[in-house]
């Protein structure tokens, strides 16, 4: 409930964010987190470019006044995923850890927090 936005297209793409980070606390657990880190960064970086897709599009067909700061989000995180993601297919082992903070604060920041911006502003245009 906490990463709802009110939104059932935009809850669902959230949710496979989330279930991409459950692979790779899975992976954790297994100790086999280095051999999975770069495919689910991967992963992580391809959904999170469609998702962003989707969110940037729904943002400006609807002209919120948010979305040139929106999208400088979305660029930080593909930016940072991207760096992460060479690390990972170097073996670092540093970047599991890493990893896990920057997508558990994406989740915790970008959703709870910037997403929420726009929840009620969609959801006044008839977006739900």
């Amino acid at each position: 409930k906490k990463y709802s936005v009110n939104i059932a297209l935009i809850d669902e793409q959230h949710k496979k964010i989330v279930e991409l980070l459950n692979v790779l606390s899975e992976a954790i657990a297994a100790g086999k987190a280095q051999d999975v880190l770069a495919k689910v960064m991967e992963e992580v970086m391809a959904y999170a470019k469609y998702h962003f897709k989707t969110e940037e599009s729904l943002l400006t067909e609807h002209k919120f006044p948010g979305l040139a700061e929106h999208k400088k989000e979305h660029e930080g995180f593909a930016a940072k995923a991207a760096l992460l993601y060479e690390d990972a297919k170097k073996g670092k082992p540093a970047v599991v850890p890493e990893t896990v903070r920057f997508l558990i604060d994406w989740l915790d920041h970008h959703i709870v927090e910037v997403d929420q911006k726009y929840s009620a502003f969609l959801n006044s245009k008839g977006i739900f």
